[in-house]
């Protein structure tokens, strides 16, 4: 299972509300808080127990006009089917959202399915459970916590809150290589302008801090982020819609390229403008690292996704790790790869010897130069 990888490094995109009132979460006085995990859902129960969810096809709903700010987000979601209402006319978006549900709403939004079904992960989560399936299936995102035996809680009926949320939401975003994770040092300068951020355990500061930089997530009021206030139905479907709009992923179910594009986007195939080998200097349209892997000799393997628009297939890149101002390294830290259908992933290895610190990757396509891209080495 996979842990918090606190010490990756960087900044990104997205933007959430300010009103996003809050998410409140609390823990467990015997338990350490870590994180795993990710989506859910804000759904009910029948009485038999069932699912009954927010995913109905009805858009029609009658309760959100004290709730102006996020008529968009709903309806536009409700209608993409990754959220319903209650029932066919009420939205309920005051109602508080449980971690269950929040899972099950990621599940949702990320298509995200267990990578074993019938395996429990938590002492509070079994197989006959209605929300089973998408805390399985968000184990990886999510904030959980360690029991006095050593066995992990999921808590899944405490509600959902901003601290988490922001953790749940950075992870998804990193493991899809849209982000990366702040320095520590960053994070205790983007923290230090609010007056509750020692709320935040220490081991989710960095995954905080990032959502705060890339806009993913708002303090509320005056120097305040509000770590544990309570999430409700409308402000996790605003920050959703927020999401999808500005870091574009993919909702679970869509086909069209407006909904389904990729993270970073992708021009896709060549569209045939004749760039030749000296492609126009904003055909770089993002960039990104998506996996790092230590080999056998300690060297850090880093895969960094180029994505770009009106490049000719086998046009070069090149990736090269730098200084914070642009410089080379000594020796030269630099690897090559080829465009294919405006897209290439390249395997960039440091040595084992790289100093501590945050470098930059300057990626380079004919005259297009892309430094937008950082990683530090803990």
């Amino acid at each position: 299972m996979k842990k918090l990888a606190i010490a990756l490094t960087t900044a990104a995109l997205i933007s959430s509300i300010s009103t996003t009132a809050a998410f409140a979460d609390e823990h467990h006085d015997n338990g350490q808080h870590h994180d795993s995990g990710q989506h859910n859902d804000n759904g009910e129960h029948n009485d038999n127990g069932k699912h009954k969810g927010w995913y109905k096809d009805e858009v029609d709903f009658s309760d959100l006009d004290d709730f102006d700010w996020a008529k968009t987000a709903v309806t536009s979601l409700a209608k993409k089917g990754i959220i319903q209402g209650v029932d066919k006319h009420h939205f309920n978006p005051g109602g508080s959202l449980t971690r269950a549900e929040f899972s099950t709403l990621m599940s949702q939004y990320f298509a995200l399915k267990p990578a074993n079904p019938n395996q429990e992960d938590y002492v509070d989560v079994h197989k006959n459970d209605w929300f089973f399936s998408q805390v399985e299936a968000t184990k990886d995102y999510m904030t959980k916590w360690t029991t006095s035996n050593g066995s992990y809680a999921f808590m899944p009926n405490k509600t959902m809150n901003r601290m988490d949320t922001a953790v749940s939401l950075v992870e998804i975003l990193v493991h899809q290589g849209s982000l990366q994770l702040v320095s520590q040092a960053e994070a205790d300068q983007i923290l230090s302008q609010y007056a509750d951020a020692s709320s935040i355990p220490s081991s989710l500061r960095i995954h905080v801090a990032t959502a705060i930089k890339a806009q993913v997530m708002k303090g509320v009021g005056s120097h305040k982020f509000n770590p544990l206030g309570t999430l409700n139905r409308a402000q996790a479907a605003q920050l959703l819609y927020n999401l999808q709009i500005q870091v574009e992923v993919p909702p679970a179910g869509t086909g069209s390229k407006e909904e389904s594009t990729e993270i970073p986007p992708n021009a896709g195939s060549n569209n045939g403008s004749a760039q030749g080998t000296n492609p126009a200097a904003n055909s770089i349209l993002g960039v990104g690292i998506t996996n790092t892997s230590t080999d056998a000799n300690g060297n850090i393997h880093l895969n960094v996704h180029v994505t770009t628009t009106g490049v000719n297939t086998n046009t070069a890149v090149g990736v090269e790790l730098v200084n914070q101002n642009g410089d080379s390294l000594n020796p030269a830290v630099v690897q090559s790869g080829t465009i294919n259908n405006n897209d290439a992933t390249v395997d960039l290895a440091l040595p084992a010897g790289l100093s501590k610190g945050t470098y930059k990757l300057k990626v380079t396509v004919g005259s297009a130069v892309n430094q937008d891209t950082s990683y530090t080495k803990q």
